[in-house]
């Protein structure tokens, strides 16, 4: 069915848990991470589970040794559920989360430099945090290193909008 049907996150998402319970976990990554793909350009009911997704693509990476995907994974997790709270949460429990979001991301960055998914999200996350030049140089390396990079569709889109009107990149 979600090969005939791959906009049916709910459905990739059971496969993807199957596949995990199964212990197939190359194939239940996959298939989470087109879920989370999916769900960011979803409803916000779909949204609703991109913690979870987050949360068993951390699980599986630190099953199979990698620390890079560990980490971003929790630091994505993290900077989704402080962005549930929402204004009526308390502002220390908000920024707590997005410090920790702040040191999961560098970590997966600091072992995977030339990568744009940690720098995008650590973009965002020093953007909530009120950090404007930590905020600007993450989106730079987002920047420079998108072309080499597996973004998403939706990461790709908003760190285009967020990077329009900027002068192009001119590499040596």
């Amino acid at each position: 069915h979600v090969g005939e049907h791959p906009d049916q996150v709910v459905f990739r998402a059971q496969l993807a848990d199957l596949l995990a319970r199964l212990d197939r976990l190359p194939e239940a990554q996959a298939q989470y991470e087109a879920a989370a793909a999916c769900a960011q350009d979803g409803p916000p009911i779909v949204k609703k589970d991109l913690v979870r997704y987050h949360t068993r693509l951390m699980e599986i990476a630190r099953a199979r040794d990698d620390a890079y995907a560990e980490h971003l994974h929790r630091g994505i997790g993290l900077y989704l559920v402080a962005g549930r709270l929402g204004p009526s949460a308390d502002s220390g429990e908000v920024e707590r989360l997005l410090c920790k979001a702040a040191k999961a991301l560098k970590e997966a960055q600091d072992l995977r430099p030339d990568d744009a998914r940690a720098a995008w999200y650590l973009y965002r996350v020093w953007s909530k945090l009120d950090q404007p030049r930590p905020a600007e140089e993450a989106l730079r390396e987002a920047r420079a290193n998108a072309p080499f990079s597996r973004l998403t569709a939706a990461e790709a889109r908003e760190l285009a909008l967020a990077t329009a009107g900027q002068p192009a990149i001119i590499s040596r």
